[in-house]
C-alpha cells in the first residue's frame, strides 16, 4: 500500500511517526526540530543545511531522547525547502 501526503514538508508527518529515516532534498536554512522529534531512538535524518545558494549535507543519527550525532558533508545546491519551519 502506498499513502501519498500533500502538505508543508518542514513539518513532517507526525500521524505516522516515529521514523528510523528521514530523507530531505530540499535546501533548508536550518534543521527542523519538529524533524529530529519525529524520528526514533537510532533513526537518521538526511538533509542539506544552508543557504539558499549552497547547503552542507547534514546527518544526524538520534542516540537518545534529547541526543544526536551531527556530521556535515560536503557542500551541494538543492531546491528551497518552502513552509513554516523552513523559507
Amino acid at each position: 500500500m502506498k499513502l501519498t501526503f500533500l502538505g508543508d514538508g518542514s513539518k513532517g508527518i507526525a500521524s505516522h511517526a516515529p521514523y528510523n529515516k528521514i530523507i530531505v532534498t530540499a535546501g533548508a536554512p536550518t534543521v527542523p526540530e519538529i524533524l529530529l522529534s519525529q524520528l526514533n531512538i537510532g533513526g537518521t535524518l538526511v538533509i542539506p543545511v544552508g543557504d539558499e545558494n549552497s547547503q552542507k549535507m547534514v546527518t544526524i543519527l538520534k542516540t537518545g531522547e534529547h541526543d544526536y550525532e551531527k556530521h556535515v558533508l560536503d557542500t551541494f545546491r538543492f531546491v528551497p525547502l518552502v513552509g513554516e519551519r523552513a523559507w
